[in-house]
């Protein structure tokens, strides 16, 4: 299993993106889901990551998964637990 390395400097891009009036977008929307605690916990996207790592079926190899894809969500749910910390 590989986790793509470049989504930092992607996601910095897209938090910096401008919509066709000049507005930036995603850093707007961060700025209002931030303070207001409306964010996914890192816990999430962990948890998926840590399942594929153990357990991901050799025939995903190469694919891009969304790590709230219930073919993940839910065997990761029931290895590790519900509750998140």
């Amino acid at each position: 299993m590989s986790i793509f390395p470049p989504l930092v400097p992607i996601l910095k891009r897209k938090l910096a993106a401008r919509n066709r009036f000049g507005e930036r977008i995603h850093l707007e929307r961060f700025k209002v889901l931030k303070p207001e605690n409306r964010l996914e916990p890192p816990a999430l996207p962990a948890r998926a990551v840590a399942y594929l790592a153990l357990h991901a079926p050799r025939s995903w190899s190469g694919q891009f998964l969304d790590y709230d894809d219930e073919r993940i969500t839910q065997p990761a749910q029931a290895l590790f637990g519900q509750h998140l910390q």
